[in-house]
């Protein structure tokens, strides 16, 4: 059927969806801090953490033990995240979530304490590289991107964090501002878990 001019707009105000299907895009972060002298690398975090066998929990167990801090909540997406989200979509570029970044505190004063904005294309104050995100997966309807940051790794004072599609430039993806300020030093390892979750909603 091939339709133009009147016809057309007819039909397609004719069968318009009065309900038609979105997505709705979450975002949430999940930071835990650990004693280096037990956790410093993926492969420890995984020991304790992420086992299959019949220990599982008792392993779970010890390792909170070396759990130094736990924070958690939801982060915005920005502007920029929400038009690369897209873009990946559409296949107008590949750039994904790829790059962690940790902003502190400097010079006696502490950046990076603003509440996230959609504008925000940036930390507010870094500290050192933005790091690659070590173990990407998918499952379900959920984004995970883990990292782990080695006790000498970005140390100062964390207060925000982005997860950016490169190591540097206008690019974050997201932001999230931490509940605590907490110091990262050579006796502390943490993780940063980054979960997108996209889920279809009928409007």
């Amino acid at each position: 059927m091939v339709l133009v001019g009147r016809q057309a707009l007819e039909f397609l105000e004719n069968h318009r969806d009065s309900s038609p299907e979105v997505m709705k895009v979450n975002a949430n972060v999940d930071v835990m801090f650990f004693d280096a002298s037990h956790i410093n690398s993926y492969n420890d975090y995984k020991r304790y953490f992420a086992r299959k066998d019949s220990v599982r929990q008792a392993w779970f167990y010890e390792g909170l033990q070396w759990v130094k801090s736990h924070q958690f909540g939801h982060n915005l997406i920005t502007a920029f995240g929400a038009n690369q989200i897209c873009n990946l979509i559409a296949g107008v570029n590949t750039l994904r979530f790829r790059y962690v970044g940790v902003g502190q505190g400097s010079n006696g004063t502490i950046a990076g304490t603003n509440d996230p904005a959609s504008g925000d294309t940036d930390l507010q104050g870094a500290i050192g590289a933005r790091v690659e995100v070590t173990n990407p997966f998918v499952f379900n309807d959920e984004a995970d991107m883990v990292t782990f940051f080695t006790n000498t790794m970005n140390n100062g004072l964390w207060t925000e964090l982005i997860i950016a599609t490169a190591t540097s430039g206008a690019n974050a993806c997201a932001r999230f501002k931490l509940e605590d300020v907490f110091n990262m030093d050579g006796n502390v390892a943490a993780i940063v878990v980054w979960v997108v979750t996209v889920t279809p909603v009928v409007a």
